[in-house]
Formats: C-alpha cells, structure tokens, sequence
C-alpha cells in the first residue's frame, strides 16, 4: 500500500521514486521545508528478521559516516512498526540512467565523478568499511556533477564479515569472481565493481591512467587488484 500523500512524523510523502527488494523510497518534504528522501521498510518486510536487520545496519552505518560523496543520514524513526529514515536529496540521476539515456550533459563530468567515487570508497575501506553493493545504481550524480553513493543495505565492517556474509548477495553481474568460489568479500571485491562502474562511464580508451586502473581493477584475481586509488585522481587532474 503506497503511503502517498501521508504525513509521518512531519514528513509529507509524495511520488514512490524507486520500490526496491527491502523498503519504498519516496520524494518528500521535511518540517523545515526542505526536500529530502523518505526510505521506508516494506510492511512486508516488517516481520523478516534479516531484511529488517540490514536495513537499521545500513542506516547504522550511514549514519557514522561523514563524507562529500556519501548520502547523508538526516533523522531515523518509526512508523506502523516500519523504520524510516530522511536521507539528503540529490538533484539529479543515478549513474545508469545517466549512462543509459540519452543525454550526454554528464560527460564532462565523468573524470571528476570517478575521482569522486574512488574518494568515497577509500574513506569506506579506510574506517573498515566494505560497500558490496557497488553499482551504477547506487551512485547518485547531480545536475551539477556531484557525485554521492548510497543504499547501504548490504554494506558492513571488516569484522562482521565472517557472521554477515551467506552466500553471494549482491547484483550478481557486479560480484567480484572469488564470491561465486566461496571466499569472503574483502576491500579488493569493492574495487572489483568499482572497476566495473568505469568500465561504464569509461567504455573507450582515454589514454590516462584511469585505462589502466580499470584494467587492474577487473583482473580476477583479487590480490593483484590496486590498493591505491590515485591513479583515478591522477585523470581527474585532481592531483
């Protein structure tokens, strides 16, 4: 049952934007007036221990989490037994409708947006953070260049890898090969997929260093893929 047109907690619930496996997102406007993102568990997710766990994990997560090119976690509640949360809008589209449509208006953006997600990911790894879910998806890129990622459903700590991790979860066409074999998900299964996102954005030569960091990104074996990502920051003429 949509929840359009309701107000929760101060918020009021306009058009569904996107009906994911987990929650409803919604387009909203907060108390203060400004415009956010309403995230809302699934009624039918409701009495689902693992999917309602991991959606107050990945909010747990955002939540610790301050960094430019990640979606912020503005407040948390409950409604009718469902969490939500007011999460920063971004004015404009996810990578794949970018890529996918018609217009190329992002283009001139595409070495800053890579620089932007490398960055985003480095701070992740760097607090011990693994993503998992990387994908043109779940990056958001503004009418103004600005990169954010975000839907961290999926996303954990180093440590609760081990008890966390049940079998290859994820999009499937972006999991890291070793997954399907068995092995944990590491820091170097994110750069897998992020290899995969630029091979995307970057589907010819650029003849920058960004050609052969994809490359390495998407060798199959995990220990041989970069541990720096300066290489995406060097063609973006960031440094």
């Amino acid at each position: 049952m949509s929840l359009t047109g309701t107000r929760v907690e101060g918020y009021i619930l306009h058009e569904i934007i996107h009906a994911g496996g987990f929650s409803r997102v919604y387009l909203a406007t907060a108390p203060d007036d400004r415009t956010v993102i309403f995230r809302i568990l699934r009624k039918s997710k409701v009495l689902h221990p693992r999917a309602r766990h991991q959606f107050l994990h990945g909010l747990d997560l955002m939540c610790r989490l301050d960094h430019p090119h990640i979606v912020r976690c503005l407040a948390r509640g409950s409604f009718q037994c469902r969490p939500f949360a007011a999460l920063e809008f971004v004015e404009g589209k996810n990578l794949f409708h970018w890529i996918r449509g018609h217009d190329e208006s992002w283009l001139p953006w595409r070495f800053s947006a890579a620089a932007q997600l490398a960055s985003a990911l480095e701070y992740l790894h760097a607090n011990r953070i693994l993503f998992i879910d990387l994908k043109l998806e779940n990056v958001l890129l503004s009418y103004g260049g600005e990169l954010k990622l975000t839907d961290f459903d999926l996303a954990c700590t180093f440590d609760e890898v081990p008890r966390w991790w049940r079998k290859p979860a994820g999009t499937p066409s972006y999991l890291a090969p070793e997954l399907f074999a068995g092995h944990l998900p590491s820091p170097a299964s994110d750069v897998y997929s992020l290899g995969l996102v630029l091979r995307a954005m970057f589907p010819e030569r650029t003849d920058t260093p960004i050609d052969q960091f994809t490359a390495n990104c998407l060798d199959p074996a995990p220990k041989a893929r970069p541990t720096s990502f300066r290489p995406v920051y060097l063609a973006a003429g960031l440094i």
